[in-house]
């Protein structure tokens, strides 16, 4: 991998940084971990690593998985930061002819409360899960993501030997490694044994390889992020919702059910994962917005 002519830009970029611009080796590390952050997610998501070939499309999809996993927004100021100073240095150097870094959405837009689905909302998602062609992968996905309130990246990284059925635990690799037991509910439980039993067989059939994924696409390959994030938009149309559906809408939605059914706030940062109470916190105004529009829905004075 370190050979792709990616990876020398990127040293040669990291090299200027240091002489030219005289960073400091904490910034410069930063930038480093930045871009090879970016070269493995266009990697696993089967993109060019040729900055020629990227498009607005590929950067913004980058930088909204920041956002749908929960990334800090210092972080993904820095990336665009990054982004943006790695290839205007392409352009400056000659082996860029454009880019469209420039023309990212500021991520100060998304410091604002997530949106979340109502529970009416999330039958309808769920009963739209079950048409297509894989009706029972398809179920599986949503009740996981709802159910548990997994980020992408660890549904997408579950793997066979990672499910504990006896005790319907799942054991998840979240941001920087670090691994959590996770319950499954009852219905998400049911509709991953389905799924596992009467339709991921005939699909790893199809692969050239016996696979440890438990995500299995119609041609046999494990599911990317992309894929989930394309099935979920297919379905959130397909159920006639008015919201954007993706992946961590459905997080989002799990935490605050939770907390409007009283689950305690700590519970809550347990379940997600969370390393700081506090980001955990923001769905207490969530459900605060919440109780306010049913009551103002409700009360014949609201």
């Amino acid at each position: 991998m370190q050979s792709d002519p990616y990876w020398e830009q990127v040293q040669a970029f990291l090299h200027w940084l240091r002489g030219a611009r005289s960073l400091s080796a904490h910034t410069v590390d930063a930038y480093g971990q930045d871009l090879k952050h970016l070269g493995r997610v266009l990697a696993a998501d089967k993109k060019s690593l040729n900055p020629n070939d990227w498009t607005l499309e590929d950067l913004e999809q980058f930088t909204l998985q920041h956002r749908d996993e929960g990334y800090e927004l210092s972080t993904v100021v820095r990336r665009l930061a990054c982004i943006r100073s790695f290839c205007r240095y392409g352009i400056r150097e000659g082996w860029l002819d454009h880019h469209w870094a420039d023309h990212l959405n500021s991520p100060k837009l998304w410091n604002r409360l997530p949106d979340v689905l109502s529970e009416q909302e999330m039958k309808d998602l769920l009963e739209a899960s079950l048409s297509g062609k894989t009706p029972y992968r398809n179920r599986a996905i949503v009740e996981m993501l709802y159910g548990s309130g997994l980020r992408v990246s660890e549904l997408v990284g579950l793997k066979i030997s990672e499910i504990r059925k006896e005790d319907q635990l799942m054991l998840v690799k979240g941001k920087g490694e670090k691994e959590r037991y996770v319950p499954i509910g009852d219905h998400a439980f049911k509709s991953l044994n389905d799924y596992l039993k009467l339709e991921r067989p005939q699909l790893v059939k199809k692969g050239e390889v016996i696979r440890s994924d438990v995500w299995m696409g119609i041609r046999g390959k494990p599911l990317s992020r992309q894929n989930i994030y394309r099935i979920l938009k297919d379905l959130g149309k397909y159920a006639n919702l008015k919201k954007k559906v993706y992946p961590h809408l459905l997080r989002h939605s799990y935490a605050t059910h939770l907390l409007e059914n009283g689950a305690d706030l700590r519970v809550i940062q347990e379940l997600l994962g969370h390393s700081d109470i506090s980001t955990t916190e923001r769905y207490t105004s969530v459900n605060t917005k919440s109780l306010r529009e049913r009551f103002q829905n409700l009360h014949p004075r609201g």
